[in-house]
């Protein structure tokens, strides 16, 4: 058994303890369906031979079965994409409802309007096979991850217009998903409703409190590192903290209380200037923790207490592993932003 204590902003639990490491608890929900289809579809993801804007809505209801039967938290969007094309505007929406199908309003359908992603006069990266479209699924972390329970919709809204008129990405359309659109958007309240012809889009849920961004690096079995979290981030609440990784190696769990700097380095940090090709150090290391066998967790209880709703803390995993033959022989995992919850 371990025990720390950590500075307001990392404290996460009174007393640790080391147990075998459970599978992250992180959910990927395709509506309707995860087949990645022949780039048959191009709403709203396109623009009118003549030019202008789309905008567009696509629903996932309530009843669909594949949503989790537990609130969760949605950290990532996704939507299938052929082709790569650049787009002057294309501006991802997205967020829970209670409306159990679309209506014709934007803001009825999806009353949080904050822009979720912007990737306004950047080049969409879809799937290309030699200069063939081929769909392929992009996954876009949201700005404003949202908390989602059972019994509500999840709405989908994109605002697009390819730098071309007429040149645009394909996407993968949905049999019998609804939509709102307007092909010839300038800011109107409304769309035209549809009961067919929406595309696909994939929701990732985590538990709520975590948030992952980044890339880990591959160790030398070519696996890719990663934090594992499992349990709700909330005062009194139980959770898990552990790297998954190919070799058998020990590893370190590091802490930090910024993503932006760290003694006066600004971060992300690329450590392969160091001979740790392909990895990235994301957050200060304030704490370092470990070692601890591999295919095992730290685990530990948030302290039930009020003064630590909304601390923040940054975590990485970093695991030494001299069988990679750099002249820095490590490896790091993505980051996982950690915000206690009440």
């Amino acid at each position: 058994m371990q025990s720390f204590a950590l500075s307001r902003p990392l404290v996460l639990a009174a007393i640790t303890v080391v147990a075998p490491l459970a599978s992250a608890q992180q959910l990927t929900v395709d509506y309707p369906d995860s087949v990645l289809n022949a780039p048959q579809g191009q709403y709203p993801v396109f623009t009118p031979t003549s030019g202008g804007t789309v905008r567009g809505q696509i629903l996932c209801p309530p009843t669909f079965a594949g949503l989790p039967a537990t609130s969760r938290q949605v950290t990532r969007i996704g939507i299938q994409i052929a082709g790569q094309e650049l787009y002057a505007e294309f501006v991802i929406r997205a967020g829970s409802s209670t409306q159990a199908a679309l209506t014709p309003t934007w803001a009825i359908n999806l009353p949080d309007q904050r822009v979720q992603a912007d990737l306004s006069n950047t080049v969409l990266q879809g799937g290309l096979n030699g200069t063939t479209q081929v769909n392929q699924w992009v996954e876009y972390p949201l700005a404003f991850p949202f908390t989602w329970n059972p019994g509500e919709s999840i709405v989908l809204d994109i605002t697009a217009r390819s730098a071309v008129a007429g040149t645009y990405c394909r996407t993968a359309i949905g049999t019998g998903v609804g939509r709102c659109i307007n092909t010839s958007y300038s800011g109107q309240a409304t769309g035209s409703v549809s009961t067919s012809g929406g595309i696909k889009f994939r929701i990732v849920f985590d538990d709520q409190g975590w948030v992952r961004s980044g890339v880990g690096c591959a160790d030398s079995t070519s696996t890719v590192v990663g934090l594992a979290t499992t349990g709700n981030l909330a005062v009194g609440q139980p959770i898990t903290l552990g790297l998954t990784s190919g070799t058998p190696l020990p590893y370190f769990l590091m802490g930090g209380i910024s993503s932006s700097q760290w003694l006066g380095i600004a971060l992300p940090l690329d450590l392969g200037l160091f001979g740790a090709t392909g990895c990235t150090l994301y957050c200060s290391q304030e704490v370092l923790l470990g070692p601890f066998a591999a295919a095992t967790s730290l685990q530990a209880n948030v302290p039930n207490s009020p003064f630590l709703v909304g601390s923040v803390s940054y975590w990485q995993g970093l695991l030494i592993d001299p069988a990679l033959g750099t002249p820095l022989p490590l490896c790091t995992s993505e980051l996982v932003t950690g915000t206690i919850q009440s």
